[in-house]
C-alpha cells in the first residue's frame, strides 16, 4: 500500500488526511485495525464510515421491528427462489407476460451487498409485474399462494432520508396513495383477497408513522458523529449552509478544525494564528461582493482570494480531501474483478494494474489495428459506416428528385 499510494514511501503518511471504510471490524479495530495502522501516531487522521453503508444499516435497523416489512421480505425472497431454481417456472411466467402484452419482469433477489438497491429493484418488479405473477399462479398450484400475493398487493414507499421521509407521515407516497384512492379492492386490475377494512387508511398510517419514527431514531444513532466534533465542523465548506448575513458564523467551526488539523497545517507551512483573521476577511469579502453565493465554488474563491487568505484556504483543501463514501474503491474492485477472474487468479499486481488502467498517452495503436485487420478470416469492413452514410445520402437525394418530378408533373397537368 505504501508503494502504491506514493512514490516517496517516507512522505505518504504526511499527506494522509482521512480514509473512508465500510465499517467492518477488521478495518475499524481500535488496536490492530487497518485505520489504526494507517494513522500510527497521527491523531488528526480521520476514519470515516461510508455514508451509503450507514444508510443501509439504518434501514435494516428500522425494518427489524416492523412485521409488515418482514413479511414483504419473505414474500420477495420466496418469489426469487421459486423462479430462480426452476427454468420451467421462468418460462411459464414469461409466457404469462407475453399473453398480457407486458414486458417480462422476473423477480430478483432481495439480499446482497447493496441490500437497498436490490430490495427496491425486487419491489419494483413485483409491483409492475403483479398482473403477470397472478395470472401464472392462477394457472397452477404452487408453494406461494396467490392469496398471499394478493394480500400484499398494496405496497408502501420506503423512507429515503431523514428530511425526505418525514413528509410521508402527513402524505402517502404516489403508489400507496393510488391504491388507497381506488374505490374498488383492486391493484393493477387484479382483485385483492383481503377485505377493505383490513387495509384501512388509519392502519396503514399507523404502521407507516411507526416505521418512519424508528428510521429517524436509528439515523440519529448511526450518524451521531455528524452532530458534533470535526465532521460537524467540516460543513464549513458547504457555502449553501451559510446564513444570509452573520459576521460570527463559522468561528467556532474554524477553532475546532484548527485544533484538530493543527499539526498537519503546521507541517505544511501554514500560520495557524492567521487563519481566524483570514476567515473573517474572506467571509466579509464574499458577503459584500456576492449577495447570492449559491453558485460560488471553492476553486473560484481560491483564484480570487488565494493571495489574501492562503492559510485558511489550506484548511479548506484539507476538508475537501475528506471522503464521504467508498464508492471509488468499490468501483476499482469492480474493474479488478473483470480482469482477475477465478480462471486468472494468478495475475501479478503490476500486470493487473496495466490491465485495469493502461497508459493511454504512450500507447501506439498501429500494431493493434494491423493485427485486428489481418487476423480476421473475412475482410474487415472498415468503411462500413461511411458506406452506410453515403447510401443514406443517395436515398435522400433520390427521394428528393422523385418528389420534385412528381410536383413538376402535377404543375404540367
Amino acid at each position: 500500500m505504501k508503494r502504491e499510494v506514493c512514490e516517496d514511501e517516507e512522505s505518504w503518511q504526511e499527506k494522509l488526511v482521512a480514509c473512508a471504510t465500510d465499517g467492518a471490524a477488521v478495518i475499524t479495530g481500535s488496536r490492530s485495525g487497518v485505520v489504526s495502522r494507517l494513522c500510527g501516531d497521527k491523531s488528526y487522521i480521520l476514519g470515516v464510515h461510508c455514508i451509503a453503508h450507514r444508510l443501509e444499516l439504518t434501514f435494516k435497523d428500522a425494518v427489524k421491528s416492523c412485521p409488515q416489512c418482514t413479511k414483504l421480505d419473505d414474500l420477495l425472497s420466496s418469489l426469487y427462489v421459486f423462479y430462480h431454481k426452476s427454468k420451467l417456472n421462468r418460462a411459464n411466467l414469461k409466457n404469462s407476460f407475453k399473453v398480457l402484452g407486458m414486458k417480462p419482469l422476473i423477480p430478483t433477489r432481495v439480499g446482497g451487498t447493496r441490500c437497498l438497491a436490490h430490495l427496491f429493484r425486487a419491489l419494483d418488479h413485483f409491483l409492475r409485474g403483479y398482473r403477470g405473477l397472478i395470472q401464472h399462479y392462477e394457472q397452477q398450484p404452487v408453494c406461494i399462494h396467490a392469496t398471499a400475493i394478493s394480500n400484499s398487493g398494496r405496497g408502501s414507499d420506503q423512507p429515503d432520508s431523514h428530511t425526505g421521509c418525514l413528509k410521508h407521515k402527513n402524505r402517502p407516497g404516489p403508489r400507496l396513495r393510488a391504491c388507497l384512492e381506488n374505490p374498488a379492492d383492486t391493484f393493477e386490475g387484479v382483485t385483492l383477497a383481503a377485505p377493505r377494512h383490513d387495509l384501512s387508511l388509519a392502519r396503514v398510517n399507523s404502521t407507516k408513522d411507526k416505521l418512519i419514527d424508528t428510521f429517524c431514531s436509528s439515523m440519529e444513532t448511526r450518524f451521531s458523529d455528524f452532530s458534533s466534533g470535526v465532521l460537524h465542523a467540516s460543513k464549513l465548506v458547504d457555502i449553501m449552509s451559510w446564513p444570509d448575513a452573520d459576521k460570527y458564523c463559522g468561528d467556532a467551526y474554524v477553532e475546532c478544525l484548527i485544533k484538530h488539523f493543527g499539526p498537519l497545517l503546521a507541517s505544511s507551512g501554514a500560520q495557524l494564528d492567521l487563519i481566524p483573521e483570514q476567515w473573517t476577511f474572506l467571509k466579509s469579502s464574499l458577503y459584500q461582493q456576492h449577495p447570492n453565493m449559491d453558485q460560488l465554488t471553492w476553486p473560484e474563491i481560491n483564484q480570487r482570494l488565494g493571495g489574501q487568505c492562503p492559510d485558511f484556504l489550506q484548511l479548506v483543501d484539507v476538508l475537501l480531501c475528506i471522503p464521504a463514501s467508498t464508492a471509488d474503491c468499490e468501483h476499482g474492485f469492480y474493474l479488478m474483478k473483470q480482469a482477475k477472474s477465478d480462471w486468472r487468479s494468478g495475475l501479478r499486481p503490476d500486470t493487473l494494474s496495466d490491465l485495469s488502467s493502461p497508459d493511454i498517452e504512450h500507447f501506439d495503436p498501429d500494431s493493434a489495428i494491423h493485427l485486428w485487420h489481418q487476423a480476421s478470416v473475412r475482410e474487415r469492413k472498415t468503411d462500413f459506416m461511411e458506406r452506410k452514410a453515403k447510401k443514406r445520402k443517395t436515398q435522400l437525394e433520390d427521394e428528393k428528385e422523385t418528389s420534385e418530378t412528381f410536383e413538376f408533373g402535377k404543375s404540367g397537368l
